[in-house]
């Protein structure tokens, strides 16, 4: 619970997205579009689980790319003329285009990547803080008392030793 909060503020911060957030069972998820961050109880500690899907926006992308080629061989015919390098120049302009898409994608998955294992570094740096604070917050055992030796127990308030102090029946 303690690692939870400060984990969805870092993935907003990291994937600029508010992205929501919900709970199923004991598991914890947030989600903003294709971008998923599920942390999950596991033994002693948690589970962090990232994942991303891109298979939209890169049909979309090779669509526009596509749409690119077939408009720069259209402008390349126009600005030419249909002569015997035409093939050659619409062969050029139409790698281009799906050249671009194709390093695009690569950026994206390269950057996405980076971010999600920075995540997880900060994550796991911040569950061992969490832990090492929890070890030390984690009192010891307390001292037995004697029932029949209460009156040898020295009492640290100073209220109970008031004169006037009185209890009900």
């Amino acid at each position: 619970d303690a690692l939870w909060a400060p984990l969805v503020s870092d993935l907003q911060e990291t994937f600029r997205a508010r992205g929501k957030t919900e709970r199923i069972g004991d598991s914890r998820i947030w989600r903003n579009g294709n971008l998923r961050a599920t942390l999950t109880p596991a033994g002693d500690g948690a589970r962090l689980r990232l994942q991303t899907n891109r298979r939209k926006d890169t049909r979309g992308l090779l669509t526009v790319g596509a749409v690119q080629a077939v408009m720069a061989a259209v402008l390349t015919l126009n600005a030419f003329g249909p002569g015997d390098d035409a093939p050659v120049l619409l062969g050029l302009t139409a790698a281009f285009a799906f050249l671009y898409a194709i390093v695009r994608q690569v950026t994206w998955v390269r950057t996405r990547e980076r971010q999600m294992d920075d995540v997880a570094a900060r994550a796991q740096r911040l569950a061992g803080a969490l832990s090492s604070e929890a070890r030390i917050a984690v009192p010891t055992a307390s001292p037995r008392l004697d029932l029949l030796r209460l009156d040898d127990v020295a009492d640290d308030t100073a209220e109970a030793h008031r004169p006037d102090r009185r209890t009900r029946a």
